[in-house]
């Protein structure tokens, strides 16, 4: 294990999004080995279909956040909000729902071919000075 902690997240936003990464080492651990170790992951989600029931799985737990989130009266503004600036549509949630469904393995590896060549990323190493 190289990394005492790493998460991803993804911002939509009007004109595409952004996917960040975030890996904290673990002391002693090289930060090149640590970069490597994550692009041999995102070179795994380009050449090869993720099994179905991990991306039944994933569809799950983000529609699960998404429901979650619905119940909180200012995330629901929110959220039709964002419908309205995306989609030009206050009622985006089947829309959204059905795009989801609609996500197959091979879809899932084409999108990763295209949005998560290592050409279209931005990396940035944060190291804290020696004390």
């Amino acid at each position: 294990q190289l990394a005492t902690e790493v998460y991803a997240y993804y911002g939509k936003q009007i004109l595409g999004g952004e996917l960040q990464i975030h890996a904290i080492a673990k002391p002693g651990v090289d930060l090149a080995k640590l970069r490597t170790a994550i692009d041999d992951e995102l070179r795994r989600l380009r050449d090869e279909e993720v099994p179905l029931e991990e991306l039944r799985r994933a569809t799950w737990v983000l529609e699960a956040s998404l429901f979650r989130s619905l119940e909180n009266p200012a995330a629901r503004a929110e959220e039709i909000a964002d419908w309205v600036a995306l989609l030009g549509r206050a009622d985006g949630l089947e829309l959204v729902l059905g795009l989801w469904k609609g996500v197959s393995t091979k879809s899932l590896k084409q999108t990763a071919q295209t949005w998560l060549a290592p050409t279209a990323a931005v990396n940035m190493d944060i190291v804290p000075e020696a004390k």
